[in-house]
């Protein structure tokens, strides 16, 4: 897919939380009715959205004047993942205005979405290889990106291969010796 990174740093008021919190605007707060109204997860089976980082406040006895947050948007269609990006900024808007608060955002195109045909070299390279391994060779489209984006974009049809990982960037991620040895 091509993959947008977003960033979005959000300032709101610092004031006691115990003396006088309706003199602070919560930064915090406002991110977190942000994130509430994005789609966050599979939109379909080519787009998804995700918020995994959210930093802010200095004490808990403070209204946190500052938050900061990254997310990201993916989608195999330009169109769809230009729409999702715009979504996610607008619904950083709407919360900072009616918080209050004001943002400063980052969309970052981090890659482009690249499709290798199954009659291009890479494609019959790596069938070739997988039927000298006894192994039954098929291609499917991923969600993920890497340097292969890369090199697509620059002209270098390339292909991802596989190497058996199980349960990706959780804390159950395997990878099996014996699939591994095979890739």
């Amino acid at each position: 897919p091509s993959y947008d990174s977003i960033k979005a740093w959000i300032k709101g008021q610092a004031a006691h939380a115990g003396a006088c919190p309706e003199k602070g605007i919560n930064a915090i707060a406002a991110a977190a009715r942000a994130i509430s109204q994005m789609k966050l997860g599979r939109s379909d089976e080519e787009t998804t959205a995700n918020v995994g980082v959210i930093k802010g406040g200095v004490a808990r006895n403070v209204v946190p004047e500052e938050c900061y947050v990254e997310g990201e948007a993916r989608s195999h269609d330009p169109r769809k993942l230009a729409e999702l990006t715009a979504s996610m900024i607008d619904a950083l808007q709407r919360a900072c205005a009616e918080a209050g608060a004001t943002f400063h955002p980052e969309v970052i195109r981090e890659f482009e979405a690249f499709h290798v045909l199954e009659d291009q070299l890479p494609v019959r390279i790596f069938q070739e290889a997988c039927r000298r391994c006894g192994l039954k060779p098929r291609t499917l489209s991923s969600g993920g990106g890497s340097d292969t984006n890369i090199f697509n974009a620059h002209g270098i049809p390339a292909v991802n291969l596989p190497i058996g990982i199980r349960d990706a960037h959780t804390d159950k991620e395997t990878l099996p010796i014996k699939d591994f040895e095979l890739s």
